[in-house]
């Protein structure tokens, strides 16, 4: 297999595990209070508070949107959209870093 193939796979891997991980029932679901607001709203508040800004974003099969914020000093949130506009804050920290996937040998 390519490099890239398995670059390419892994990413999709991870990606799909991240999605059943968003999707899955938490056991403890009832006693976290969800953040959620119509997503003009909430990346009004993220800029505003934070100076987070969308740096990526992806499509789920049912319409939903994920996306990354992050800031300037490194802090990020991660949020869910539905298609109706309504977004949920889903996890957020510190030292945000971009990692780049340099590909060797790739033969196109």
């Amino acid at each position: 297999m390519r490099p890239f193939n398995k670059i390419a796979l892994n990413c999709s891997v991870l990606f799909g595990l991240f999605l059943a991980a968003l999707t899955a029932p938490a056991a403890h679901a009832q006693t976290i209070p969800q953040l959620c607001d119509n997503r003009s709203d909430m990346l009004s508040a993220l800029d505003g508070n934070f100076s987070e800004k969308p740096v990526s974003l992806g499509l789920s099969h049912d319409g939903r949107v994920v996306e990354v914020l992050k800031s300037p000093d490194d802090t990020w949130t991660i949020i869910l959209t539905a298609p109706n506009g309504v977004s949920c804050l889903l996890i957020a920290g510190n030292y945000w870093r971009n990692v780049v996937v340099k590909a060797q040998d790739l033969k196109l």
